[in-house]
């Protein structure tokens, strides 16, 4: 999406609300699909709170690390060291976009593995 964005590669500098934007866009790309709606969703929530940098800091993290466990694991650990609230919204962003077309077999795989790491 934008080049300036640099990416991150250690959890310790990525944010709490990076890693909520990552979750999202995760589970919308869970099943190798770019839905337009669902990015176009993740994407209107981002300007109604003026976190348009976080959208894209997720899509760039996803175009540079796609498909990479060891990327989406050190997304989820910032979570899981994170506040409830951020645990908590990060579960309802992924719930909520992932029920814009209906949750596949690849995608609710994903969203039940995050949900089950931020549950533990």
């Amino acid at each position: 999406m934008n080049n300036k964005i640099k990416i991150k590669t250690s959890n310790k500098n990525m944010s709490d609300i990076e890693a909520t934007y990552i979750m999202a866009l995760g589970a919308a790309k869970a099943d190798n699909v770019l839905d337009k709606l669902e990015i176009d969703e993740i994407k209107s929530i981002s300007e109604i709170f003026n976190h348009n940098e976080y959208f894209e800091y997720a899509f760039d993290y996803f175009e540079a690390f796609n498909n990479n466990d060891k990327a989406i694991n050190g997304a989820i650990q910032v979570l899981k060291n994170s506040t409830e609230s951020s645990k908590m919204s990060a579960i309802l962003f992924m719930k909520y976009i992932l029920q814009i077309d209906g949750m596949n077999e690849d995608e609710s795989s994903f969203f039940l593995k995050v949900s089950k790491e931020l549950t533990k």
